[in-house]
């Protein structure tokens, strides 16, 4: 760009271009979203990351969102065959999730209200960014791990145990903060998840 002349045509971006200038007026004036601390944090793995935002947009393909776009017929839920699956069953009221949730919360020594999580992440006051950080992946890993666990029952008819999705929790946060160099940090701290 010279003197505003882009590709033939003058530009109407005032001051001086750059690519995210460019990309702010392409987009106009966009909404903050109030999930943002809890979705993009450093910690968390990008596939958690990816399904904790559609799980906090309510954008996962649930049983009743396939119901809705007629491609099935059976929306009883793959985890406990009790209710029919929903976003709100699936990640607070099914009785596996339940049970995922209060051994999640036994471990982590914090009681946290599995219906409102993102309210209750976003208000709770934390002496260590590091620590809440950590506790935001740990989260959308259980999350991402609720959401797996469905999925192999769906698909392949076997609900794995409560246990082994905190296991598996437990194993992602470690090598996230492992891979991360936070192994040091992470020891001074009162609460250690990576070695819980």
């Amino acid at each position: 760009m010279k003197d505003g002349f882009v590709n033939g045509t003058w530009s109407s971006l005032p001051g001086r271009y750059s690519v995210s200038s460019g990309y702010k007026w392409l987009m106009g004036q966009q909404q903050p979203v109030h999930w943002y601390p809890l979705i993009w944090n450093r910690t968390l793995i990008p596939r958690h990351g990816f399904i904790g935002w559609l799980v906090v947009q309510e954008r996962l393909m649930t049983k009743d969102r396939l119901l809705a776009f007629g491609i099935i017929t059976d929306v009883a839920c793959a985890l406990c065959s009790i209710q029919n699956e929903s976003y709100h069953h699936l990640f607070s009221e099914c009785i596996f999730s339940t049970h995922c949730w209060d051994l999640f919360n036994e471990w982590i020594g914090i009681q946290i209200p599995k219906a409102r999580v993102v309210d209750w992440f976003l208000k709770w006051r934390c002496n260590s960014l590091m620590k809440k950080q950590i506790i935001g992946a740990a989260i959308v890993a259980l999350w991402y791990h609720i959401w797996h666990a469905r999925n192999i029952a769906r698909l392949e008819a076997r609900v794995m145990a409560p246990r082994y999705i905190l296991s598996q929790v437990k194993h992602d946060i470690k090598g996230r903060c492992q891979e991360r160099k936070w192994t040091m940090k992470i020891s001074h701290l009162p609460w250690e998840p990576v070695y819980a």
